[in-house]
C-alpha cells in the first residue's frame, strides 16, 4: 500500500507510446504491491495490454466502441456519451473508496476534448482525490488545466511512424 502523497502524471502529444508508458508504469506499480486500476476511455477494441494487466491483478474498466467517435451516428454518439459518463462516475467511486493506490485514466484528454467528460469536474476531482492516490492521465491535446496539475509531464512527439507510409496498426505492437 502506497503511503506517500500521490502525484499526477500526464502523457500527452501526438506520438505513439502514451498508453504503453501508462501500462508499463501500472505493471511496475502492481509488481510492487500497489493496488492499481486502469480506466480506458474511447477504447473498446481488443488490445494486448488489457489481458496482461488483468493477469497482474489490475482492475480494468473500459468505455469505448469499435468505431472512432467522429465516425459514429448521432444515436451512437449519445450512447457513447452515456457510457463514458457511467464509466467516469464509476472511476470516481473507485478512487474515493480508497481501494486503489494508482489509477490510470487512459485517453481522458481526448474524452475531455470531445466533451464526453466535463473538464471542470475532472480537475476538481483530481484536486480533491484521496491524498495517497497516484493519477496517470493520457491522451493528445491535453488542456491547460490538466497541464498545470501534472507533477510529471511527458510530451510524446512523433518523429516517424509507419502509418504515414501506409503500414496499418499491427497486433502486439500498436494494440
Amino acid at each position: 500500500m502506497m503511503e506517500q502523497r500521490g502525484l499526477v502524471h500526464l502523457y500527452t502529444g501526438g506520438g505513439k507510446g502514451k498508453t504503453t508508458a501508462a501500462a508499463g508504469l501500472t505493471l511496475r506499480a502492481a509488481g510492487n504491491g500497489l493496488r492499481c486500476a486502469f480506466v480506458q476511455f474511447l477504447k473498446g477494441r481488443p488490445s494486448g495490454e488489457i489481458d496482461m494487466l488483468k493477469k497482474a491483478g489490475v482492475m480494468v474498466l473500459r468505455a469505448g466502441s469499435d468505431k472512432f467517435f467522429p465516425q459514429m451516428t448521432s444515436e451512437e454518439k449519445k450512447e457513447c456519451v452515456q457510457a463514458h459518463l457511467l464509466c467516469y462516475n464509476k472511476m470516481k467511486e473507485m478512487i474515493l473508496s480508497g481501494e486503489y493506490d494508482l489509477v490510470v485514466l487512459d485517453e481522458i484528454t481526448y474524452a475531455v476534448s470531445l466533451l464526453l467528460i466535463p473538464e471542470e469536474d475532472l480537475c476538481r476531482f483530481i484536486d480533491t482525490r484521496p491524498p495517497h492516490v497516484e493519477i496517470v492521465l493520457t491522451g493528445r491535446d491535453a488542456p491547460e488545466s490538466l497541464l498545470q496539475r501534472a507533477d510529471y509531464l511527458s510530451e510524446i512527439h512523433a518523429v516517424r511512424h509507419p502509418f504515414s507510409r501506409g503500414i496499418p496498426a499491427r497486433k502486439g505492437i500498436e494494440y
